[in-house]
Parts: C-alpha cells; structure tokens; sequence
C-alpha cells in the first residue's frame, strides 16, 4: 500500500511538474543565495502556519554575520486526504565563525504551493499537510 502511494504521488507530481524545484525566499527580504553554498547547521524547534505563511522556530550558532533562510520544495503532491507534500529548509551562515546561540523566526509564504495545487487539482479551495523536514510536526494548511 505504502509502495502504491508513492507512485501515485510520484505519477501526481509529474503531472504537476515544471522545471525544478520551487525556490520560496525569507519573506523578510533575504536573497536568494546559491544552493550549492547552503547547508549551514539549524535546528527547527517551531513551526505553525498563519494564513498563506510558513512560521519557523529556527535556533543556530552565528550572530556576526547575517544568515539566509529558503525553502525549496519539488512540486510533488502525495495522494492522500488530505494531500501531503514536504519541503527543505535551506541555511546560508555566509562563514559566520560566531558560535553564539541564535534564536530566530522566519515566515515564508506558501502561494506558490497553493497556486500549484489549484493548477493541477482545478479547484480554488482545499488543504494539503506539509512537512518541513527536521520539524517536529506536519503541518495543515487550509485555503
């Protein structure tokens, strides 16, 4: 059964598919950095959704340089009800040699997820279950 979701979802997503992963930045206006730079340690502690915005409890090391948080999501949907997908948490520390304990909250805003479901499922209201990965829950998000 597990083995027929997968495809399922798999077939779904390349339904749904364009041309990579979806790049959603900090909705607190960091840029965009190289993927290929991130990786930096954080752990997620928090995590709710307020509206159309993904609220993240991060806690890291740092405080001497700006960090930059993204998220990246592959435009899968897994069948299911509600249907799930699941997305990264992308960390920039920028070489920030501080080791000071950070505690920090970032919102990042859901539509793209949104307009993607409504594309390819053809309707206007619904709800899928995300999953950051490291976070201690998934999440329901109802639009």
């Amino acid at each position: 059964m597990r083995r027929l979701l997968f495809i399922a979802g798999v077939w779904a997503g390349l339904g749904l598919l364009g041309c990579g992963p979806i790049i959603i930045d900090d909705a607190a206006g960091d840029g965009k950095p190289l993927l290929s730079s991130g990786g930096a340690p954080v752990e997620i502690t928090g995590v709710s959704v307020e509206g159309d915005f993904l609220e993240l409890e991060l806690s890291y090391e740092g405080g001497c340089e700006e960090h930059s948080f993204w998220l990246e999501w592959d435009r899968l949907f897994l069948e299911s009800a509600p249907v799930q997908t699941r997305v990264v948490l992308g960390h920039e520390g920028r070489n920030d040699g501080c080791k000071t304990p950070v505690s920090d909250k970032r919102r990042f805003d859901l539509t793209p997820l949104k307009e993607e479901w409504r594309r390819g499922y053809r309707q206007t209201e619904g709800s899928m279950s995300i999953l950051v990965e490291g976070a201690p829950r998934s999440l329901l998000y109802t639009f």
